[in-house]
């Protein structure tokens, strides 16, 4: 089959939504030939990786909005880093792809389009008018903060409002509906975007949930399961520092812990609200228990999951997160609160699902969870390697292409 993959965001060098997008086409690329929609700024890196690893069986067209319209790279490179801008730029990028798309389809007549990335379930681009058969998602991004956890939004009310405005507008824009409908197949990252946009849909056998990101089989088979000693629990965290993703709740949980040398936590990574929490940890009393690396590369990161024994994840909301499957494939268990994305991967087996009825019994279980991988090393070495097998039984990209390649199968002899 010839398949045309939708990626506004694509690069071998990173993860999340771009390498989503990568990910999607070079795993594929074994089974069909492919071709891939792409956005300008990602030639350097395609062309680099492909040159370096000689990768020739990849057709990559990159198209984009005129310079002069694209206000989220003019502000960037003004110091502004606009999360409306990009989301303006990405929801732009939409028409010259399928333009793009449009033209040459006329030449290579492809046999499915398949939409990857953004997997934001607002951005789900415009090729399902190709008139061919269109596969979307996984789709995400509609989970919303716990109601017991909003005062972890103070200070932010706009933005809250802003999302779930925006949320409402663009699942109103014309063609969106169609969209959703004349899709063959949508794959949900979350039960909560699949509710937010089931009664927009006809077909709801066609919907399926899936996590968005997976790992590589043969990278996880080279991680150690066994962790290096009982003295002291490694806690580690990863990702952007912003209020969403619940640092100010992991906080006051630590206030429960223990004041000895049995433990430790690992914070890596940056962001708007950086300087605030280095100050509050800074003026605590376990200030000499953690440790800010500031932002890493992947490579050091990697390094970081081998040295560390659990992963925490308090994230108020999130799709999934890449750092899960990652932490996961790297045998340690997850503590994360018990919805989005985390709540599909993350079993009682592999980790600790986090509920609460108040934000203080939220608080309260999430250290409770901490203290138990304190005190029981024991456990915290068997949820690491069922962890870790959880992983390699349905979270790798050569599971989740060979589950894709059935449907792309079917649906092309459904056809014939």
């Amino acid at each position: 089959m010839k398949i045309l993959y939708d990626c506004f965001s694509c690069s071998p060098y990173y993860g999340s939504d771009e390498g989503i997008g990568w990910n999607w086409p070079f795993y594929m690329r074994k089974h069909h030939e492919v071709w891939v929609l792409v956005r300008n700024d990602r030639k350097h890196d395609i062309d680099k990786y492909c040159k370096e690893h000689e990768i020739d069986d990849i057709h990559f067209v990159y198209c984009d909005i005129p310079e002069w319209m694209n206000f989220y790279y003019k502000n960037l490179k003004k110091g502004k880093n606009g999360t409306l801008d990009f989301l303006l730029y990405q929801l732009m990028w939409q028409f010259p792809a399928y333009y793009t798309a449009k033209r040459l389809h006329k030449i290579e007549h492809f046999d499915l389009v398949h939409h990857v990335s953004t997997n934001d379930f607002r951005l789900i681009g415009r090729l399902h008018r190709l008139g061919i058969p269109y596969i979307l998602g996984p789709i995400g991004g509609a989970q919303k903060t716990p109601v017991a956890l909003k005062e972890y939004t103070l200070g932010h009310e706009k933005s809250e409002k802003l999302r779930l405005l925006l949320n409402f507008v663009m699942t109103m824009l014309p063609g969106y509906k169609k969209a959703l409908n004349t899709a063959e197949k949508i794959y949900f990252s979350n039960k909560e975007t699949f509710q937010y946009l089931e009664s927009k849909i006809k077909n709801k056998e066609k919907c399926e949930l899936m996590t968005e990101i997976a790992y590589a089989e043969r990278n996880v088979k080279k991680i150690n399961t066994l962790k290096h000693s009982e003295e002291k629990t490694i806690f580690l965290w990863s990702g952007r520092m912003e209020y969403r993703k619940g640092l100010a709740l992991l906080f006051e949980a630590l206030e429960y812990l223990p004041l000895n040398e049995k433990w430790k936590l690992i914070l890596c990574g940056t962001g708007s609200e950086s300087e605030n929490y280095h100050k509050q940890i800074a003026e605590s009393v376990y200030a000499d228990y953690v440790y800010f690396t500031g932002q890493i590369s992947y490579d050091e990161m990697q390094a970081m999951y081998n040295k560390a024994d659990v992963f925490v994840f308090p994230s108020l909301r999130e799709t999934t997160g890449t750092v899960i499957i990652e932490a996961m494939a790297h045998s340690l268990p997850v503590i994360c609160l018990n919805q989005g994305g985390g709540a599909l991967v993350v079993t009682a087996q592999t980790g600790f699902l986090v509920n609460g009825q108040s934000k203080i019994e939220y608080v309260k279980n999430f250290a409770n969870a901490m203290i138990e991988c304190i005190d029981n090393f024991q456990l915290v070495q068997e949820k690491g390697q069922e962890a870790q097998k959880r992983i390699l039984k349905f979270y790798t990209w050569e599971d989740k292409i060979k589950k894709m390649n059935e449907i792309y199968n079917h649906i092309n002899e459904k056809i014939s």
